[in-house]
């Protein structure tokens, strides 16, 4: 298992996601068509608060990969609770042997 954490590199946790942003500009024909502009953001919930942060087109492959390790990593992470519990249970009747 620990060589199955070490490939998964890059992590990030949070929501990987691309929405349509409207502009500033006034006469913007994307806006004015409902078309926006597709942004790419990371969304982040920590404590109380949420956020979303920007990341750039040629970011977004590396980053949609760490949110996606992540997941992988919390999968690997249940199963290790999960066998480190059985292994507690196993050396506790061992010990009372």
């Amino acid at each position: 298992m620990v060589h199955e954490v070490q490939k998964l590199w890059p992590v990030a946790k949070g929501s990987f996601g691309l929405r349509k942003n409207t502009c500033v500009r006034s006469n913007c024909k994307a806006c004015a068509s409902g078309k926006g502009h597709p942004v790419h953001t990371l969304h982040i919930g920590a404590k109380d608060r949420n956020t979303s942060i920007y990341v750039p087109e040629d970011m977004a492959g590396v980053v949609e990969k760490a949110v996606s390790n992540c997941r992988e990593l919390e999968r690997l992470m249940m199963l290790a609770g999960e066998r480190f519990i059985k292994a507690l249970k196993v050396e506790r009747v061992r010990r009372k042997k």
